[in-house]
């Protein structure tokens, strides 16, 4: 490649980089408004709105043949035409991914995906996957699935192997009401020179 075909890609990939910062302004613009919006009919406008420049920016990574761009953009593009469709309901968590994604395209643009380490990289793999994830409403059904065991983990009682220090319990007697006895924790080192008093007592007795 001679010295003006470089001058010509160095124009077209700062022409890229410029139009890319531009969608990815709109793009987080559009998620802090996805956010705060409590409105179902504000909610599909901006989704429209994010689905056009994510497909726009997946078209200029196309043609100067930012494949790493466009990989992310695929997935992240379907999430949005899904959310169009009403196939899968917007969580939490795709809005933090989304961020996330967001902030990784927005460091590759800036360096152009040169100098980046093989954990950037990995990285980029691993939002890929998790957009798919999303894109197919597995990662929704994970989801569930984690608040429905979160939750009965939170409701299961704890189990205590002793009682502790002025804990109280209730003993139900027959035909008698519940009756509130104090507890004290004993440590077992004590408690035989206890029950050792205890039989001097009853003997003198």
């Amino acid at each position: 490649m001679d010295k003006k075909d470089q001058e010509f890609q160095k124009r077209i990939q700062e022409t890229f980089r410029i139009e890319a910062e531009e969608h990815l302004l709109a793009i987080s613009a559009g998620l802090s408004e996805l956010e705060k919006t409590q409105s179902k009919k504000k909610e599909a406008e901006i989704i429209e709105v994010l689905f056009r420049e994510v497909h726009s920016l997946k078209g200029a990574a196309r043609s100067v043949d930012q494949k790493d761009i466009e990989y992310v953009c695929q997935p992240m593009e379907s999430i949005f035409s899904a959310l169009k469709r009403q196939e899968i309901s917007l969580t939490p968590l795709s809005i933090d991914l989304f961020y996330k994604t967001v902030k990784w395209l927005s460091k590759y643009v800036a360096t152009s995906g040169v100098g980046q380490t093989a954990l950037f990289q990995q990285t980029r793999m691993e939002l890929t996957r998790q957009l798919k994830e999303i894109a197919s409403g597995e990662a929704f059904t994970n989801e569930l699935l984690q608040t429905s065991v979160a939750g009965s983990e939170k409701s299961r009682p704890a189990h205590h192997d002793a009682v502790t220090e002025n804990e109280s319990v209730t003993v139900i007697q027959s035909n008698s009401m519940p009756v509130q006895i104090g507890m004290v924790r004993i440590p077992i080192s004590k408690l035989d020179p206890l029950l050792m008093q205890s039989e001097e007592m009853i003997q003198s007795e």
